[in-house]
């Protein structure tokens, strides 16, 4: 079996190693792209998903807002503004601070002050004063 003389030559050797060595090249820096690509992929869809829940949160805490609005409107009216509904009767409680001395109601003396309630009614029911 005889060979083409093409496939002898040298230069023919030098120009098929040069052009095995470049296409290797690019085969690697296109299979480096294509990995980079992917883990960038990758990167933005757990972005997306991250996004989506923060996004799915938010429209519950709009639903809750919005099913709640009447309420949380009367609650700044009553709260902020003072207002009342028609017939309505408002109590307003304000924080007094304790005394430290203790003041009989009237009609008790000084010792009966201190007594429990339970030793006063034993008091008046049994003991003649």
């Amino acid at each position: 079996m005889k060979t083409h003389p093409i496939f002898t030559n040298k230069l023919f050797l030098a120009i098929g190693v040069i052009a095995l060595i470049f296409f290797a090249v690019l085969d690697a820096r296109q299979y480096r792209q294509h990995r980079n690509i992917a883990v960038e992929i990758n990167s933005l869809q757990q972005q997306q998903n991250s996004l989506q829940q923060q996004n799915n949160d938010l429209q519950n805490l709009v639903n809750n807002w919005q099913g709640d609005a009447s309420n949380n409107a009367e609650k700044v009216a009553r709260d902020q503004f003072g207002l009342q509904k028609p017939g309505e009767t408002v109590y307003s409680f304000e924080n007094q601070q304790p005394s430290s001395v203790v003041q009989a109601p009237a009609g008790e003396t000084a010792a009966q002050a201190g007594q429990s309630d339970i030793q006063k009614w034993w008091d008046y029911f049994f003991k003649n004063d």
